[in-house]
């Protein structure tokens, strides 16, 4: 969820951000890659995606595989390195073949503006109710996510990794390196997400009540962490600043990016009040054109 954010824009002398975002990864899965960084170099910050959505309903590993499955690339022994070229999932990758395809996440590290700002350009003509019906946009992947939370069918079958469990093995982690800034970072994701799990799936939305709660609660007394809780922000209420219900673009990651910048923590708030104002937003909240187009399509 932090994929579209410009390391280059963060970048400041000698603070160089790298962007390692992997697509659909936990928390379980990002603290493991932080834990392991972490202990070969020594970081001044860290920013770090609080995604509920993924840690809430936690789709069955593969997302694309387990990582537990895998570790062996991170322990001290050489040797294990040479494990990953047996691996089927590696070996179709390394071919490249058309019979064979390569069904493992990519990533690319040190990306460049340019990158960043054609993929701005690219997400502004999916963005919006009109864009997401666009031929190239999302709109099957957006009216079947709403589906689910309206018919409260569940996102997996069941749960494959325990989030609180994640939550304070990331404490320690930030406990354990106490000269590096961690800022955690909830995916603000739209108003219209938030308002379907509102007004249809009790149970999905009190998972979510309770998720941002345990993270409150977990990191409130750590001195190196700061929270970035957007939710409930009027830039989350546009559409257009949205490529999908949860992916977020334009004004809304210029804000995100800014506040990234800045000592902004709302760990320093009293988060049932917080929560309550947005619930307040929620209920103005109009998503009746959003329910037109799904209910005709």
């Amino acid at each position: 969820m932090l994929k579209r954010v410009n390391e280059n824009t963060l970048t400041e002398g000698k603070n160089k951000y790298i962007n390692i975002s992997t697509n659909g990864s936990t928390i379980h899965e990002r603290t493991t890659y932080l834990e392991h960084i972490l202990d070969k170099k020594r970081l001044r910050s860290v920013v770090f995606s609080m995604d509920h959505g993924l840690s809430l309903h936690r789709r069955d590993f593969p997302v694309n595989t387990d990582p537990d499955n895998w570790m062996y690339l991170f322990d001290q022994t050489v040797l294990n390195d040479f494990k990953i070229y047996f691996e089927e999932g590696y070996f179709k990758c390394v071919i490249g073949s058309p019979f064979l395809p390569c069904d493992l996440r990519r990533m690319t590290s040190k990306k460049s503006n340019k990158w960043y700002e054609k993929g701005q350009v690219s997400d502004w003509k999916i963005s919006g109710i009109d864009g997401w019906r666009s031929k190239k946009g999302r709109w099957k992947l957006i009216k079947s996510r709403a589906r689910r939370i309206i018919n409260s069918t569940p996102f997996v079958k069941k749960d494959s990794t325990d989030y609180i469990a994640d939550l304070h093995r990331l404490k320690d982690i930030a406990k354990e390196n106490r000269g590096t800034k961690f800022i955690l970072v909830v995916p603000p994701y739209s108003m219209l997400y938030l308002k379907l799990m509102y007004s249809h799936n009790n149970r999905m939305f009190s998972e979510y009540r309770n998720f941002l709660s345990n993270i409150y609660q977990v990191f409130e007394k750590s001195p190196n962490v700061r929270l970035l809780y957007l939710d409930g922000n009027p830039l989350t209420s546009d559409l257009n600043n949205y490529i999908d219900m949860r992916h977020y673009t334009g004004p809304v990651l210029d804000y995100l990016i800014d506040a990234i910048k800045s000592d902004e923590n709302h760990l320093t708030e009293n988060f049932s009040m917080r929560f309550h104002n947005m619930e307040n937003s929620l209920q103005e909240y109009d998503y009746s054109e959003f329910m037109t187009n799904y209910e005709e399509n």
